[in-house]
């Protein structure tokens, strides 16, 4: 991966994680670059990155700031990767059911490794709701997981990325 895909990486993790909110102005450049031992050039494509795909903005003579439409994508990876999901597989390492002590019920736990032109990019932890996919199966989490949602009325309204884990809300269009 180069630098400036994973400083961009690291904000948006930061903006999932809300250590920087809408309206947050992140720090200089130079800070930036002292923060991750890097150039200031490579701070500006990571920035320049981050405009792209539309997570901040810069207002000339006061800096970068995070906007407010932030979490309204849900392909948070593959914008980063810059390739299509059909560029994108995954061999699932486990689907298993676990009880959730604090809900007092079941959830899917899955884990998975996803690869991108042949190269084991990512290992990606989900957890979700047992009673809202009943019939969810290893081949749903090895193909796309986000279409299955989709498929089965759902809307989701977020999709936090940080770290391994991934977590997501969502809310049914179902009547």
């Amino acid at each position: 991966m180069k630098k400036k895909d994973f400083i961009a990486e690291d904000i948006i993790g930061k903006i999932y994680q809300n250590k920087y909110i809408a309206g947050d102005k992140l720090p200089t450049e130079r800070e930036l670059a002292e923060k991750y031992g890097i150039s200031r050039d490579t701070i500006r494509k990571a920035l320049k990155k981050l405009i792209d795909l539309n997570f901040i903005e810069t207002i000339q003579g006061k800096g970068n700031f995070v906007k407010d439409s932030t979490k309204a994508s849900s392909l948070i990876y593959n914008s980063l990767i810059e390739k299509s999901f059909k560029n994108i597989s995954s061999d699932v390492l486990y689907l298993k059911k676990i009880f959730d002590l604090d809900d007092e019920s079941f959830l899917w736990e899955y884990k998975r490794i996803r690869i991108v032109d042949y190269r084991k990019i990512q290992i990606e932890l989900t957890r979700v709701p047992e009673y809202l996919f009943p019939d969810l199966d290893i081949e749903i989490v090895k193909d796309s997981f986000h279409s299955y949602v989709i498929e089965r009325g759902y809307k989701i309204s977020h999709f936090i990325k940080g770290g391994e884990v991934f977590n997501w809300g969502c809310s049914s269009n179902r009547k």
